[in-house]
């Protein structure tokens, strides 16, 4: 499976440059993936920016709003896999293909063990557009969304092109958390982000670990799901201001790694938002210290959160949620572009 997906990594490396420039990459992308779709596919795949499932995201695999990978043709992967490119880094491309690597591997564990799933699948993801991302073309240049969505996967963009790019909410899961046998032996898809975070709880003295780590249940997943978009309640954990210059450079290294699943100009911008945030941070875990064992975590900053659960059910099936909590779905940036342009119209009304 490893040496199919590098080969088709090569030959996207060699693949046809987009039809069309608005010299806005991700529009560019978006639009050369519409193109490559036909009627039926594209009318799948596309809605209004305004239509609510926009924002119905899905931790779980029930979705099935958009146009299924396993449809695709050759050409429209290519096509996706610039898309893809157009917000990625290479890290956040492999943690895309990892998941549907782990994926197949559930499918072969559930068929060994009798009771496959109709909802898991290595090319059951499914892919949305909200808006127009050729409006990039036009004096409009509105805002527009796109989202890849499917088992332990869920990435939504917003932009406007050559302005802004906003991302989150940010959803990946891990079923088996470490593969164990087989091509993948010893594979930890979150693993390194995971041991950062524990890293950094080993760092610190009594007085701050008992601030840190709390004494209730670990949940049984990450808590900022659909619906839970109030934030986590009373604040909990150790802030940033109580850490040590060094703890807090750990603090920053394990929240930044989040941030390289992007391209990097964007990866720049969001590390520089989480430094300027650093010391109103908190840290919070809760459950066992080992690797295996079941454990949650999460870094709250004022604009972001990450949440890493590892539940007692099922310790080596896990969830990691990154969310902006500012901009996902376009948020703030959205807003001030509606403003401006509500601002716009009523200086150039005519009434």
């Amino acid at each position: 499976m490893l040496t199919q997906m590098l080969a088709m990594l090569a030959m996207l490396a060699t693949s046809e440059p987009l039809a069309r420039s608005t010299q806005d990459p991700v529009s560019d992308a978006a639009s050369a993936f519409l193109d490559s779709l036909d009627e039926t596919q594209r009318a799948a795949c596309t809605y209004e920016f305004s239509d609510a499932e926009r924002k119905n995201w899905q931790p779980v695999p029930f979705g099935t709003a958009g146009v299924k990978l396993e449809d695709l043709s050759e050409t429209q992967r290519e096509r996706l896999r610039e898309l893809l490119k157009s917000v990625l880094s290479e890290e956040g491309l492999a943690t895309v293909d990892g998941v549907m690597v782990l994926e197949a591997i559930l499918v072969a564990i559930e068929q060994e063990r009798g009771r496959a799933s109709r909802f898991h699948g290595a090319e059951r993801y499914f892919i949305t557009i909200y808006g127009d991302p050729a409006s990039a073309d036009t004096e409009a240049n509105a805002p527009w969304a796109w989202r890849i969505e499917g088992h332990h996967l869920s990435f939504t963009f917003t932009c406007k092109a050559g302005e802004w790019v906003a991302h989150g909410p940010l959803f990946v899961g891990s079923q088996p958390a470490r593969v164990q046998g087989g091509e993948h032996d010893a594979m930890r898809l979150l693993g390194s982000k995971d041991d950062n975070v524990r890293a950094l709880i080993g760092m610190l003295d009594a007085e701050q670990r008992a601030r840190a780590v709390g004494e209730q249940r670990v949940p049984g997943n990450v808590v900022l799901t659909p619906g839970r978009d109030d934030g986590f309640g009373e604040p909990r954990g150790l802030p940033a201001s109580e850490m040590t210059q060094i703890q807090r450079a750990a603090l920053l290294r394990a929240i930044s790694e989040w941030a390289k699943w992007l391209r990097k100009d964007l990866a720049e911008a969001e590390v520089e938002r989480m430094r300027d945030s650093l010391e109103k941070t908190t840290l919070y875990w809760l459950g066992g210290m080992g690797v295996d064992e079941p454990h949650y975590w999460r870094i709250v900053g004022p604009h972001f959160s990450i949440e890493y659960a590892a539940p007692e059910r099922d310790p080596d099936h896990v969830h990691a949620l990154w969310r902006d909590l500012e901009n996902d779905f376009g948020g703030d940036l959205l807003r001030r572009h509606l403003e401006k342009h509500h601002a716009y119209d009523h200086d150039h009304d005519d009434g």
